[in-house]
């Protein structure tokens, strides 16, 4: 008979790079007063973001779609390894990649196929036997969600590690058309990513990474 599922550890990540509301505003030259005081009474005093590159006249390049993509995947694989990487860390007796058994990652920023949980396996080397599971495209009530999909796998195999990745780049996200609707999203949103280690134990026992 097995126990319910517990938190083994917990790892974040966020960009290099991070930016006031301020910094934001005069890096866009907004000046529309309406945009301004959104993000300067957002309550949020800085931001992980990764700007698009600069110019020669030191305004910010207009990103393509296929380049926004790449930020996606480029920088959601190295924020999602690294908060995988310090959430192993973070749990007793030091766990490994080689101890996962279950990984399922999260995403509301962007659409790549195949999804993060395979680019992950492949990046963090598993083996290629690990169960994996994607939860694309549900927002705000995705981690939870997926929690859930963790914890019950790993209620279903004690003693085995499933690991949960929350990957953001909401820079790969950002449209600057002006709008209020746009702007209310610009201001509110940066880069990051978040992972929990769940695991089971049978009745009796106790697994030496709790």
């Amino acid at each position: 008979m097995n126990r319910a599922s517990q938190i083994a550890g917990v790892g974040t990540a966020v960009p290099a790079t991070s930016y006031t509301q301020q910094q934001i505003l005069d890096e866009f030259a907004i000046t529309d007063e309406r945009i301004r005081s959104i993000f300067m009474n957002s309550a949020i005093e800085h931001r992980g973001l990764t700007l698009p590159p600069r110019l020669p006249d030191g305004t910010r390049q207009v990103e393509t779609q296929g380049e926004l993509l790449q930020k996606h995947v480029t920088n959601g694989l190295a924020m999602g390894r690294r908060a995988i990487e310090a959430c192993l860390a973070n749990a007793n007796a030091n766990a490994t990649p080689a101890d996962i058994g279950y990984l399922c990652c999260v995403t509301s920023t962007g659409f790549v196929t195949p999804g993060f949980s395979a680019l992950l396996i492949k990046h963090l080397g598993l083996d290629s036997t690990v169960r994996r599971l994607d939860v694309v495209g549900m927002g705000c009530n995705a981690g939870l969600n997926a929690l859930g999909a963790v914890s019950g796998w790993a209620t279903a195999h004690p003693g085995e590690l499933a690991v949960m990745a929350c990957i953001e780049t909401c820079s790969a996200a950002y449209v600057f058309d002006g709008t209020m609707r746009s702007s209310v999203v610009n201001s509110l949103f940066g880069d990051g990513a978040s992972a929990v280690a769940v695991i089971a134990a049978m009745t009796g026992e106790r697994d030496p990474r709790l």
